[in-house]
């Protein structure tokens, strides 16, 4: 056009011819990335004790890590929770993992199921690690059925006597096709 030889700005009649040009919506590209916020709204991780297992004293291990978590004061034992305090104390490195994983959702490298199964793997590995670590109170020299416990289980590992709690703390990618 006459105005890029000029180095000026387009003429009226340039515009016009330029406003008059048919122009095409092409909006693939949103209607992919809302697609894939959808799934990403329906699907989810679980952390925790899943399942049906049962523990060695006949009690499901689901129901065995709920009365560690919040206690069951008619039979003398004491909440020493594991899970919420997990994520509690490791807010800020859930919140820069998850943004690493949307980073890597956006730009395609990883699709939902293997973001959630990474952030399930994280998380299962750090309730792992708040049991094995020690950091669960009341500890169980702090009283005399604890070390009652103690004497019988040889250890002063709370929450751990014979690991199937501590094996059973797993992960599990839920995607709704809905």
């Amino acid at each position: 056009m006459a105005s890029e030889q000029r180095g000026a700005h387009p003429s009226l009649l340039e515009v016009r011819l330029m406003a008059s040009q048919k122009t095409t919506k092409d909006d693939r590209i949103w209607r992919q990335l809302r697609q894939k916020i959808k799934g990403i709204a329906r699907a989810k991780v679980r952390v925790g004790v899943i399942g049906n297992k049962r523990h060695v004293g006949g009690i499901s291990m689901a129901e065995l890590a709920a009365i560690h978590e919040f206690g069951a004061p008619n039979a003398g034992i004491p909440a020493r929770p594991f899970l919420v305090p997990t994520f509690q104390l490791k807010r800020s490195e859930l919140v820069a993992f998850t943004e690493k994983l949307a980073r890597k959702l956006l730009n395609e490298s990883i699709d939902i199921e293997q973001a959630l199964g990474l952030l399930g793997a994280w998380a299962a590995a750090a309730v792992k690690k708040t049991i094995t670590s020690q950091m669960v109170t009341p500890r169980l020299a702090d009283s005399a059925a604890g070390r009652r416990t103690i004497a019988r289980k040889g250890s002063s590992v709370t929450l751990v006597d014979t690991g199937q709690l501590l094996n059973s703390i797993t992960w599990a990618v839920e995607k709704h096709s809905k």
